[in-house]
């Protein structure tokens, strides 16, 4: 009998939406777990390039508030939240971020 995982989210604000290469982007959210599961101790990753994925992390505080910030690389094009909660029963949240990087090439 397979185990029947439950879901989460994760809401959030960015201070900027267009961002270019040398400044700081911070990201304050919220990460929502199933009742009867505490977000204490969630981590919560910013990845900010498609090569690389946990560079920027933090844990979520007793009531899932979190808070982190990155300073954007000229190479930076994939903004995304994810999230993993330390129940093994509960999905991890992904969250792709409208952030626009002006540094990048234009295509």
């Amino acid at each position: 009998m397979a185990a029947e995982v439950k879901s989460s989210s994760v809401t959030y604000k960015v201070n900027r939406k267009k961002v270019k290469a040398g400044d700081i982007l911070t990201v304050q959210g919220r990460v929502t777990l199933p009742k009867g599961v505490e977000p204490q101790g969630t981590e919560v990753f910013l990845q900010t390039y498609w090569e690389q994925e946990y560079d920027v992390k933090t844990t979520a505080e007793d009531d899932g508030f979190f808070v982190m910030s990155v300073r954007v690389s000229g190479y930076d094009d994939t903004f995304e939240l994810r999230t993993a909660p330390t129940d093994l029963y509960v999905a991890g949240a992904h969250q792709p971020l409208p952030i626009t990087n002006t540094s990048l090439p234009r295509t």
